[in-house]
C-alpha cells in the first residue's frame, strides 16, 4: 500500500524523532510500499528524501491555476481572438488576464467608428 505523507505529517515525525533519539521508528516506504524500521541516521536520510520529494513534485501547493482545463480553453479562445484581430476583425476583450494585460493594445474599442 503506497503512502504520501503531507508536509505537516513529515514535520511531525523528524519533531518526534528528535525528542526520543533512541527509539526506532517504523515507516512506509513511498516507492515500495513496504513498512521499514529506522534508526536516527536512517530516518533523517529518508526524512531529507520525502521532503525533496515533497518539493519538486508540488511545492505542498495545489495544482496552479494555470495547468486547469478552463484556463487552458481561455487561452486556446485568447488564441483564436489572436488570430481574427491578424485578420482586421473586431474583438473587444480576451478572456484572460495575462492576455488583457499584455496584448489589450490590440482590442478595437466600441466608441471607434467604422469608416
Amino acid at each position: 500500500m503506497r503512502h504520501d505523507y503531507t508536509i505537516k505529517m513529515l514535520w511531525q515525525m523528524k519533531r518526534h524523532f528528535v525528542a526520543h533519539p533512541d527509539e526506532r521508528v517504523i515507516v512506509n516506504e513511498d516507492h515500495t510500499g513496504l513498512q521499514v524500521v529506522m534508526n536516527g541516521a536512517a530516518f533523517h536520510r529518508w526524512f531529507i528524501g520525502c521532503l525533496h520529494r515533497k518539493i519538486n513534485r508540488k511545492g505542498g501547493l495545489s495544482e496552479p491555476k494555470k495547468a486547469g482545463w478552463y484556463y487552458q480553453m481561455l487561452l486556446v479562445q485568447d488564441k483564436r481572438t489572436l488570430a481574427d484581430i491578424a485578420c482586421r476583425i473586431r474583438h473587444y476583450q480576451f478572456n484572460t488576464r495575462v492576455c488583457r494585460e499584455r496584448l489589450g493594445h490590440l482590442l478595437s474599442s466600441r466608441l471607434e467608428v467604422a469608416t
